[in-house]
């Protein structure tokens, strides 16, 4: 027998729901010099019965992630070059990534997973040990496997709440069964 979401009375099997990406970036700028960055973006919830309602779901957030990166890059970073360090699926440590706005530098703290590139655990605490022992107490970051040393960044915030993002079909969609 499926799994019934009480909440809403729909069978939890057959939907996605709206996801916040957490995406770190790393910028070598002409100088040489780092600057990193941390996207948070929302990729609109979908049917799991309808592989087209996926796909663009999917393609959604990942133009929104490409604009928010180049109109960021355009204005602040030219002739950067730009490396994915890796995403997060699941609620991160710390309750400053989900500020309303962003464009504010803070500490972030990340480690590989077990799953390999591109998956990462992240997050915001004022220190190494205040991470780890959230980590610790977070059983779905924990389901990711964590492996490796973690690592300090200073890291540049930017929400959709920052950019003009209306260039993006449906760029404020939260459920593409909706548009």
């Amino acid at each position: 027998m499926p799994a019934q979401n009480i909440a809403v009375g729909v069978n939890s099997n057959y939907m996605a729901i709206l996801l916040e990406i957490f995406s770190l970036y790393k910028l070598t700028l002409s100088d040489n010099s780092i600057e990193y960055l941390l996207l948070r973006t929302e990729q609109p919830g979908y049917s799991n019965a309808d592989q087209r309602q996926e796909d663009i779901a999917n393609q959604i957030e990942t133009e929104k992630r490409q604009l928010l990166l180049n109109l960021y890059v355009n204005q602040n970073a030219r002739d950067s070059q730009i490396e994915l360090i890796g995403g997060l699926q699941e609620v991160p440590i710390g309750d400053k990534l989900f500020l309303e706005k962003g464009l504010f530098k803070l500490s972030v703290f990340y480690q590989q997973t077990e799953y390999g590139f591109p998956w990462i655990i992240l997050g915001n605490a004022e220190n190494v040990d205040s991470f780890e022992k959230e980590l610790k107490e977070d059983r779905e970051l924990l389901s990711l496997r964590p492996t490796g040393a973690i690592k300090q960044i200073d890291a540049i915030l930017i929400t959709e709440n920052d950019f003009d993002l209306s260039e993006v079909n449906n760029h404020n969609a939260k459920d593409i069964r909706d548009i």
